[in-house]
């Protein structure tokens, strides 16, 4: 029962999104709009991106998202991950579940 309780847990904090995690760390990203050179790094990521760093396209549009408290796609990918693990997990629990009850009843 615990171990569902963490997980509820734990999943409750990935919706969160990384931007939170990144508040308990005091770690400023670029998405920061108190930073000073806030509009520089935009600028360079801009001009980054018109010099072919597609990359830098990603960082713009999470910059966006987290401002904006959009979920960014690695946050997405990080609770699709999260969600697939658990799933297997459970998978397995329910077949040992499964060949515990087997065993008893022979």
């Amino acid at each position: 029962m615990t171990r569902y309780i963490n997980i509820l847990l734990l999943a409750s904090f990935l919706l969160q999104g990384c931007s939170s995690i990144k508040g308990l760390f005091g770690k400023k990203s670029i998405g920061d709009p108190n930073d000073p050179d806030f509009l520089n790094k935009v600028q360079e990521l801009k001009s980054a991106f018109r010099g072919g760093n597609i990359r830098a396209l990603d960082e713009l549009i999470e910059v966006y998202q987290e401002n904006n408290h959009i979920p960014t796609q690695r946050e997405f990918d990080d609770l699709s991950n999260s969600v697939y693990r658990l799933k297997k997990e459970l998978r397995s629990l329910r077949k040992e579940m499964q060949t515990l009850r087997s065993s008893d009843d022979e």
